[in-house]
């Protein structure tokens, strides 16, 4: 009898830490130099789908994730070869988005943003630099987020951004996405407030967005897994990792075989093929 009993306390207390298990971000699950992440947005919300429910530890089943028609690329990149470095010399990643190149500094106790680089564009420090990831970053963490900047072309249009974050970790549990996998996360509630500003012509033009968002954070991607937009208590789109494409998604490197340059060397004209799916810049 004593001996079952041990047994049935074992057991107890095996179950006890596997359902409360809770992972932790750290700076080594941060974007790195050469990380590409595809990301889709659908608004074909599964009804059974409710980041906001209370009770821990639970499986969000997203299996129904494969909306298609609205991917984008991020990529991360070493801005020491960018030819807007010297305005910060802090950044030691870049992270590529469409055409908006975001100057980023990494470190141990997170990811903030440094400034912002467009064609032509002046002054594009943020000032006060918004967090983008504190860590390490447990269940129950929460901090505020403050980014702003005014950035500039020449005699054409003045732009300012204002991103205010307040960001709480309110459950965690696991998703399963489309590829069957099931992934550890922390879901973030996060009140997002965006101002957009912009001057053309002696003429302003004032944008404001505000919303909740729950995001849902992973070790295996350098981004959030999941991030849903919610209206009172519907959620109206979310934004998720694709994984249709493994070579663009996760840590992938792609060797020189996967890109082809000719001719080479030239002067003028060139041709680039490659196997792979990516963003591509050229500096000179």
């Amino acid at each position: 009898m004593k001996k079952a009993t041990l047994s049935l306390l074992a057991f107890i207390l095996l179950f006890a830490g596997s359902a409360s298990a809770q992972i932790t971000i750290d700076s080594v699950h941060m974007p790195v130099i050469g990380d590409s992440i595809e990301r889709g947005l659908t608004r074909k919300i599964d009804s059974l789908f409710n980041p906001t429910i209370k009770a821990l530890g639970v499986t969000f089943d997203c299996s129904w994730l494969d909306d298609t028609s609205d991917l984008s690329l991020t990529y991360f990149s070493d801005p020491s070869s960018h030819p807007d470095q010297s305005q910060f010399p802090t950044a030691n990643i870049m992270q590529i988005e469409d055409t908006i190149d975001i100057f980023c500094k990494k470190d141990k106790d997170g990811y903030v943003g440094i400034g912002v680089a467009y064609a032509g564009v002046s002054n594009g420090a943020f000032n006060p630099q918004p967090i983008f990831m504190k860590t390490p970053f447990n269940y129950q963490d929460q901090y505020n987020s403050h980014g702003y900047v005014k950035a500039s072309v020449p005699n054409i249009v003045d732009v300012v951004l204002d991103l205010k974050r307040d960001v709480e970790v309110v459950n965690y549990g696991n998703v399963k996405m489309p590829d069957t996998m099931l992934y550890e996360v922390l879901v973030a509630k996060v009140i997002e407030i965006f101002e957009f500003e912009y001057t053309l012509g002696g003429n302003t033009t004032k944008e404001r967005d505000s919303a909740i968002y729950y995001e849902f954070y992973c070790q295996e991607f350098p981004l959030p897994l999941l991030r849903a937009r919610m209206n009172d208590t519907a959620v109206v789109s979310v934004e998720f990792v694709f994984l249709g494409h493994p070579i663009t998604v996760g840590k992938e490197k792609i060797a020189k075989n996967d890109v082809d340059v000719y001719p080479n060397p030239t002067t003028s004209n060139f041709n680039i093929t490659t196997s792979v799916m990516g963003q591509l810049n050229v500096y000179s």
